[in-house]
């Protein structure tokens, strides 16, 4: 009787075990999808000239799901449209104040701040946020300027 309840206790906890190794698993590979769509929606970014990305911060600026992720995301198909219908993407390209820095006019720097949120199968919505600078003249502007 006592071995039944020693076997009964170890295959319950290790079923509570693997569940909780299962969504692990899944909040590990939704955190690394949505840490690659922020690296590639912020290179679509990079690559906007000066005149691109101010007409892009007149549009639609810091409205959730302002960015499409069939665009964002190079492996688009079928199968990761199911997996990427969870996730939102979020683009905010906020002008940063003069008090911030020296030397620069006002409307000559940007900050650009992407937010990825998504809904895992269990469990809270969870969201990764990264941010850059972008200025007039800068690195990103000389080489996406022809010259």
């Amino acid at each position: 009787m006592l071995a039944s309840f020693v076997l009964l206790f170890g295959i319950v906890s290790s079923v509570a075990v693997l569940v909780r190794g299962f969504r692990t698993i899944e909040s590990a590979r939704y955190t690394d999808l949505a840490t690659q769509l922020l690296q590639s929606g912020m290179e679509d970014l990079r690559l906007l000239n000066w005149a691109q990305l101010t007409a892009l911060q007149a549009t639609a600026n810091g409205v959730t799901g302002n960015v499409a992720l069939d665009e964002s995301f190079s492996s688009y198909n079928q199968f990761s449209a199911g997996t990427l219908s969870r996730f939102t993407l979020t683009r905010t390209i906020r002008t940063v104040p003069r008090s911030l820095r020296s030397g620069v006019s006002e409307s000559d720097m940007r900050e650009l701040i992407l937010t990825a949120s998504w809904q895992p199968a269990h469990g809270p919505r969870r969201s990764l946020t990264t941010s850059t600078y972008y200025s007039r003249g800068g690195l990103n502007d000389y080489f996406t300027t022809a010259r």
